[in-house]
């Protein structure tokens, strides 16, 4: 089965917009905030909120507890704006600003006595905004056959929900032209709209069934369903991965994904992660599953280590490094394997531990040997024992001190704390093994080597955080996509490139510029131009995307072995 993928998914910038009010405000008040009904229409993300503290309410009196309330996405009717402002709670306005744009359209043509049209659904919270500016003289219509019932009116003002059907709207136009002498219309319906809906018809004409991915209550979602029903296709409508039921899919030959306004890009990854998995051809679901165990078992991450080891040895002129670079994996998966058996012996943590003994102990068995064993046969055994213990210790330390679960407030909740740990972590392990396996080198080699590492981890960190910053965001994780937005974040990391490679010709240089000194921004362009790629939904499913950019890592292995010293 062949899967194809809307490329212009996720979050619209109105409901985006909201989000980020509503989550910024959490940071600092610590006294509840309540939103006018849900901030936006996805269970996923409502849920989400509701855990933090963050409660829906359509009753005003229910704000009155409240610190902060939220205005929706959808906006209010001037009554229910002033009910809220009555209340104790401060009330901040979340109107995606295309509605705004409406209910200023539609008072201000109401003040010169225009009733007022509303293509849109009866009911949503959006249209019932709308119809509170039109001074009692509104009237909703949700189709073309609804327009010629109208009752007669001397000026009408058409406007349309922002996330209408452009073809139904323009037919409306057409029938409401031939009834009304005086009539104004504005185009109302919002353009990433319009664009979801011309991507859709794309994707259309490539496929023979259409999975849906949305809330249930999300009008736009039930939209492009339609949208999809009406140009012959099969429709699946989800909320979630967990709604895709692999049998009745496998029929097709080929399948559609598209999301609908106010749904996640993480929920998106998720159902597309598990058509690939599940549906894919038989050697697309080889591929995967593969991946999947390389991935989980820390087999991959642990190869990637070893390259890096590899090349900072060669970059050091360091000798043994075959040695180091096993080392160096061995240490990779070791920890990787410590981490998840913290994660089965952890209470609650919904890790399952099969019959036997799991297979993350008999890796970190295995690899503790591999360590010492690495180190040993270079004379360095006390060395290799120490470093056998240094994944679970570092478990136990981060048992205590969590670096990802940091209160507001705190010098841990500064950004990119988590990119930062591990950069440091891997960047130590990278540089010091070939150190300890043939000293000497010099403090300055090995500071250097250290700062070129560091940043190719950071590069990493940071850019596989981009697709999944806004799940990140809810987590209360400071990535910094999340901290300073997805394109400041990759412009920081070039800069930081470059202020670090700046410093290193100011001290002198590495004695190997090809591998040492270039190594960081050409592992920067690479992993930048996996991400831009990404982006336009040319890399799928997420696991790949993943592979991809840990495979800068043995590249740059496979660079030192061939053309090192």
């Amino acid at each position: 089965m062949r899967i194809v993928v809307a490329r212009n998914t996720g979050f619209c910038m109105g409901v985006e917009r909201a989000l980020e009010a509503v989550l910024e405000r959490e940071k600092r008040s610590d006294s509840g905030i309540m939103t006018y009904g849900p901030i936006i229409h996805n269970p996923q993300v409502v849920e989400l909120l509701k855990s933090r503290g963050i409660r829906a309410s359509r009753d005003p009196a229910d704000f009155e507890g409240a610190g902060s309330g939220f205005i929706s996405a959808h906006g209010v009717s001037p009554g229910v704006r002033e009910r809220l402002k009555a209340t104790r709670a401060r009330i901040f306005d979340a109107s995606c600003p295309d509605v705004v744009k409406v209910q200023a359209k539609i008072k201000k043509f109401a003040a010169r006595g225009y009733s007022t049209v509303i293509f849109g659904d009866r009911g949503h919270s959006e249209v019932e905004g709308l119809l509170g500016f039109a001074e009692g003289r509104g009237h909703v219509i949700s189709s073309a056959a609804e327009a010629l019932d109208l009752p007669p009116m001397e000026k009408v003002c058409l406007v349309s929900q922002t996330t209408q059907n452009r073809e139904e709207f323009e037919d409306i136009i057409r029938k409401i032209g031939s009834k009304f002498r005086d009539l104004v219309v504005f185009d109302t319906i919002c353009p990433s709209t319009s664009s979801r809906q011309d991507e859709l018809k794309r994707v259309a004409a490539q496929v023979e069934a259409m999975v849906v991915v949305g809330g249930r209550n999300s009008a736009n979602t039930a939209r492009l369903a339609r949208l999809a029903a009406s140009l012959g296709l099969v429709v699946i409508p989800v909320e979630s991965a967990a709604e895709l039921d692999p049998e009745k899919l496998k029929r097709f030959r080929a399948v559609g994904v598209v999301g609908g306004a106010s749904t996640p890009e993480w929920v998106i990854q998720e159902v597309v992660n598990r058509l690939f998995a599940s549906c894919g051809g038989r050697f697309g679901r080889w591929f995967h599953r593969l991946l999947s165990f390389l991935a989980g078992s820390g087999i991959y991450p642990g190869l990637g280590m070893g390259a890096l080891t590899y090349a900072a040895a060669v970059t050091l002129g360091a000798g043994a490094r075959a040695a180091s670079a096993l080392a160096g994996m061995f240490l990779a998966v070791e920890y990787f394997a410590a981490r998840r058996l913290a994660d089965i012996a952890r209470p609650g943590s919904g890790a399952v531990e099969r019959k036997g003994i799991p297979l993350p102990a008999v890796l970190g068995a295995v690899s503790a040997a591999g360590v010492f064993v690495s180190l040993a046969a270079v004379g360095r055994p006390a060395w290799g024992a120490a470093a056998a213990l240094l994944p679970p210790a570092a478990i136990l330390a981060a048992g205590r001190w969590r670096p990802l679960a940091f209160p507001a407030g705190s010098p841990l909740a500064l950004p990119a704390v988590r990119e930062s740990v591990k950069a440091g972590a891997i960047a130590g392990v990278a540089a010091l093994i070939p150190a300890i396996a043939s000293p000497p080198a010099s403090l300055k080699m090995i500071g250097g080597v250290f700062a070129l590492i560091f940043l190719i981890v950071f590069n990493r960190s940071t850019l596989l955080a981009l697709p999944m910053a806004q799940k990140d965001r809810f987590m209360g994780w400071r990535t910094l996509p999340v901290t300073m937005g997805p394109k400041n974040a990759v412009i920081t990391v070039l800069l930081l490139n470059s202020f670090v490679v700046g410093v290193i010709l100011l001290l002198g240089g590495l004695a190997a510029p090809t591998l040492g000194l270039w190594l960081a921004p050409a592992a920067y362009v690479y992993a930048l131009a996996l991400q831009q790629l990404f982006q336009q939904r040319r890399i799928y499913p997420l696991p790949v995307f993943q592979a991809l950019i840990d495979g800068q890592f043995v590249i740059a292995g496979l660079a030192a072995f061939l053309f090192g010293r």
